[in-house]
């Protein structure tokens, strides 16, 4: 054969001969800006892809943190409120068409019993189905609560569910300050936790799966707090309250202690992975496309230190930082976080990025956002994420032998009746912290937490409001808000004097 031939041949061969690409992490994260309403997208160079401003109908305001984002990036689901109006309404926008919907469906009850909604709580795509066809949330009105499934191009319901149907087994009935939140949606199932007003943020939640394709629920464990869902396995991990393990009781940054990191494999199970009797974790993702998880711990004396541990937990980076850390979420090749920029000695909120499979920890800058721009992590996209990956399981932490079980305190004794200049006492339990609200209804936003104990002097009130009677406390540190007088059958504000 002609050597020209031969030569042809071979660059051929190894012209057809299948390449092992590299695969480059290109991820891509929505931030979004709920005081303005807008939502920029940035890519791993720190580039601003695109940028949203949510059109927003007459005379509302944008909703805080009620931004949902499908899984393909391209459709968002937003709440505003109105001035003369304290129930939301619900909107969608379509990126590509940019195209908006304005109250694609009314709330359900009396909008002056409006107390809460779902969009926007835990992860940033769970009110989306993941073939992004179908948009769910919940609504939570005085003594009443609806879970509603909207097919995302006609608007109209695919399904409801409320808390006087017949078949919703061992949900809130009756009277209830639980808000129902679409913790996930896959296919026709939806993975629901029931948070508690007055302490929303204080796990663990009722959950459970209801299938409204098949109109059934059943309770499932694997929702009871909220965390980092890594998308292709549905593994979760989250900062909690373990009182099996040693906890500090007065080290209280979110008014009760995060002493442990606790991890939800594929299958559901729920295990505690590492732990510490003073510090406070926070800011726990899967990270590396779900090879590592990340976490910050907050020691008592405010230090923050982050922390990176193998699957089999083995750690492998412990370095303190000296600012605290907004929003860490995973990518394919390391992790994304927001916080006040370190390097440039300015106050600016920046979003930072790590690839994590280098040898040496190197945050960087990439993004800062505008002045005064309350920006947060909705939505991250990584081509990595569709690889299929093959780990080790996680290693679990088991709990001690045996450790003393807290006891629920006492109410303080009650001395007189609540009003303007009497002195007051927050009373709640399972180490509870009550929510301080910048205005008396819950459609203002959350101030702080009041421990329970905290002695406060009462300057307002009082006023009715979403089925809740509030009053405006002033607490020894000078911090004031608005506060429940009782949530979910207890008394949370006690007269003392």
């Amino acid at each position: 054969m002609p050597k020209k031939w031969f030569f042809v041949g071979i660059i051929l061969v190894l012209w057809l001969m299948p390449v092992q690409a590299q695969v480059i992490s290109n991820w891509q994260a929505w931030l979004f800006d709920s005081e303005h309403g807008q939502a920029t997208l940035i890519n791993n160079r720190g580039i601003v892809v695109r940028q949203v401003f949510l059109p927003v109908p007459s005379d509302d305001t944008y909703s805080y943190s009620s931004l949902a984002i499908s899984h393909d990036g391209n459709v968002f689901a937003y709440s505003t409120t109105g001035r003369n109006n304290i129930a939301p309404r619900f909107n969608l926008y379509f990126v590509n068409r940019r195209e908006v919907r304005e109250n694609i469906y009314p709330f359900p009850f009396d909008p002056t019993t409006y107390i809460g909604q779902s969009l926007g709580w835990g992860n940033g795509r769970a009110a989306f189905s993941t073939d992004n066809q179908r948009l769910a949330f919940g609504m939570l009105g005085n003594q009443s609560w609806e879970i509603v499934v909207l097919d995302v191009n006609t608007g109209s319901p695919v399904a409801r569910l409320r808390n006087t149907d017949p078949n919703i087994g061992a949900m809130p009935r009756g009277d209830t300050t639980d808000t129902p939140i679409v913790a996930w949606h896959e296919g026709t199932r939806l993975f629901i936790s029931f948070v508690a007003f007055g302490t929303e943020a204080i796990p663990p939640y009722q959950s459970f799966i209801w299938d409204y394709g098949t109109n059934t629920v059943v309770q499932d464990a694997r929702y009871q707090t909220f965390g980092s869902t890594f998308p292709p396995t549905r593994e979760i991990a989250t900062s909690a309250l373990d009182r099996r393990f040693p906890n500090d009781a007065n080290n209280r940054i979110y008014g009760y202690q995060t002493n442990t990191v606790q991890v939800v494999d594929s299958g559901g199970n729920i295990f505690p992975f590492v732990t510490d009797a003073l510090g406070d974790f926070s800011n726990t993702a899967l990270i590396q496309n779900g090879k590592l998880l990340f976490t910050t711990l907050t020691a008592p004396s405010g230090q923050h230190t982050i922390q990176i541990y193998e699957r089999n937990r083995s750690q492998v980076l412990n370095a303190n930082t000296p600012n605290r850390i907004f929003g860490a979420t995973g990518v394919g090749d390391g992790v994304i976080y927001l916080t006040r920029d370190a390097i440039s000695g300015t106050d600016d909120l920046a979003l930072y990025y790590v690839d994590t499979t280098t040898t040496s920890w190197n945050p960087r800058p990439i993004y800062y956002a505008p002045d005064n721009a309350n920006v947060r992590i909705v939505w991250v996209d990584d081509p990595l994420f569709r690889i299929p990956q093959s780990y080790i399981a996680w290693a679990t932490l088991p709990p001690p032998t045996s450790i003393a079980t807290p006891v629920s305190p006492a109410p303080p004794p009650t001395t007189g009746t609540l009003r303007v200049g009497g002195i007051a006492q927050i009373f709640t339990t399972e180490g509870d912290a009550l929510n301080v609200r910048s205005g008396p209804a819950t459609n203002f936003d959350v101030l702080t937490q009041f421990p329970s104990g905290t002695q406060v002097n009462v300057i307002e009130g009082p006023v009715e409001s979403n089925g809740f009677t509030w009053w405006r406390v002033q607490a020894p540190d000078g911090q004031i808000g608005w506060v429940v007088q009782a949530a979910d059958g207890v008394q949370t504000l006690i007269p003392i004097g």
